[in-house]
């Protein structure tokens, strides 16, 4: 029987390697307010409610996987939605709440990292004082479905 082993360490390792590689030499209080880490820029975050920013840095997330860095202003809450794609997230600052129908909201702090699969039907709201600052991956084209309260699910 074939040994299963957790790839955890591995995408922990890569997120990591990707932050100090883009963010080499940067700190957050020498970045102007529109910028982003390794002088990019924030562009409005596609498919979702104004509010939402992202940095593109592997990958066209509108044809396929992509990682990203994606900034929510305190209390931004995008409507309830299903995605397409896994969402791997690392949040870097900030604390998202992560809520989802007939669940209990879940607190991800600064420093988690947590796995939403495929059509996992969800929100993520900044609980703030301060933006919510995340590395994102998705495994496939990135799609927001909107959440009808009509179709049980």
């Amino acid at each position: 029987m074939p040994c299963r082993t957790s790839t955890a360490p591995l995408t922990i390792a890569i997120w990591v390697l990707l932050s100090v590689v883009l963010d080499a030499g940067l700190g957050w209080g020498q970045i102007e307010p529109d910028s982003g880490p390794g002088g990019r820029r924030w562009t409005p975050m596609p498919l979702f409610p104004p509010g939402a920013a992202v940095i593109f840095l592997v990958g066209d997330p509108l044809r396929g996987g992509a990682y990203m860095y994606v900034k929510f202003p305190p209390a931004y809450a995008p409507p309830l939605h299903s995605p397409a794609a896994t969402e791997r997230i690392y949040v870097n600052r900030g604390t998202l709440l992560l809520e989802r129908p007939k669940s209990e909201t879940v607190r991800k702090p600064m420093g988690e990292y947590f796995v939403l699969k495929a059509g996992t039907v969800h929100t993520t709201v900044c609980a703030g004082p301060e933006d919510c600052f995340c590395y994102v991956s998705i495994d496939r084209a990135l799609d927001v479905i909107p959440f009808r309260h009509d179709i049980p699910f």
